[in-house]
């Protein structure tokens, strides 16, 4: 299925015809395909990691979780730190950690490492980090000793 180019349309009409045939067709599509997704991991609910060292929550609406589909792991959320927290905001499970160490920008400016042991840790930066955009290859769990 080709999407419409407008420039192989000299009648603007004829174009938007042609994209709203085409986007019919595309809602009729069932788009799943394959066992389901699994539901983001919340930081701090029940079963899931928790917050350390004081981190917490934004807010409700932005909690921090995880999710891994197809191999990626991916972050989502924001996590407020007291001003005298630093360090390990939360751990991951295994099969949710990277397969090299990680580090990241967070909101304006600040820094988070993941490391291979699944600590996902404050670096610098403002109290407030925001990990939207942060995804990586789930990596294996190394044994501790």
């Amino acid at each position: 299925m080709e999407f419409p180019q407008p420039d192989n349309y000299t009648d603007w009409k004829e174009w938007a015809r042609k994209v709203t045939l085409l986007l019919r067709q595309i809602k009729d599509v069932d788009h799943v395909e394959g066992p389901p997704r699994p539901a983001p991991i919340v930081v701090g609910s029940a079963g899931a990691p928790p917050f350390q060292n004081s981190w917490f929550v934004v807010n409700l609406f932005y909690p921090v979780m995880f999710q891994k589909i197809d191999g990626i792991v991916y972050l989502y959320g924001g996590a407020k730190r007291n001003p005298m927290t630093t360090t390990v905001i939360f751990t991951l499970p295994a099969g949710y950690i990277p397969q090299t160490l990680l580090t990241r920008v967070v909101g304006a400016g600040g820094t988070i490492q993941i490391g291979l042991d699944g600590k996902v840790t404050w670096v610098s930066g403002a109290a407030v980090c925001y990990f939207y955009g942060i995804c990586y290859p789930a990596g294996e769990a190394i044994p501790r000793r």
